[in-house]
């Protein structure tokens, strides 16, 4: 087990920093597509891994 952090942002009042801020809220995207981008690579690679590579006819 290992132990998990979360935090609880609020959406309608981010929106709305990042609209007044664009240079925040272009800094706040690039980070997090950059965290959905290695999630989704993982999530990639387990699935690989579960059903190996599709075979190319």
């Amino acid at each position: 087990m290992q132990d998990v952090h979360a935090i609880r942002l609020d959406g309608k009042c981010l929106r709305a920093k990042c609209d007044s801020d664009p240079v925040m809220g272009y800094a706040l995207m690039q980070r997090f597509s950059y965290i959905m981008s290695q999630r989704v690579e993982a999530t990639r690679l387990q699935v690989l891994d579960l059903y190996g590579r599709a075979s190319r006819s």
